[in-house]
């Protein structure tokens, strides 16, 4: 049994887009395009019928992709100290106790990567401006 789109009326096979006409020629709609089966379809490769789903979808323009690996010089993630603070702060590390004195740079850097490359956090808004 295939997979088809569901509606109030019962099962309807998967929506086929309608040709369109320029000039009195029909012109074959462009496939790939965003919102050709349905309005929340952003677009994309090949559509399977059997599954419902397209081979690769478009990217959501100005966003950034959360798995993106960005390489970035240490001044650039420092200049978001206030991030950092507060990160740190939110986890139980005090930095105006001294603690900053007490560790290795090592444990602070692997704090901050952690922050970093974590939704949610501080750091990585500041980071990610367009991310969602």
């Amino acid at each position: 049994m295939g997979v088809g789109w569901w509606s109030l009326g019962g099962k309807s096979p998967a929506p086929t887009p309608e040709p369109i006409e320029s000039g009195g020629e029909t012109v074959p709609q462009d496939l790939s395009a965003p919102g050709t089966y349905g309005p929340d379809d952003p677009g994309g490769g090949p559509y399977d019928e059997v599954t419902g789903v397209r081979e690769w979808y478009n990217p959501t323009p100005g966003k950034t992709q959360v798995d993106e690996t960005v390489d970035r010089p240490w001044t650039d993630v420092l200049n978001h100290w206030h991030a950092i603070e507060l990160d740190l702060d939110a986890n139980g590390h005090d930095i105006e106790s001294g603690l900053l004195e007490a560790r290795t740079w090592r444990w602070l850097k692997l704090r901050i990567d952690h922050y970093a490359s974590t939704p949610g956090t501080n750091l990585w808004d500041a980071l990610h401006p367009k991310a969602v």
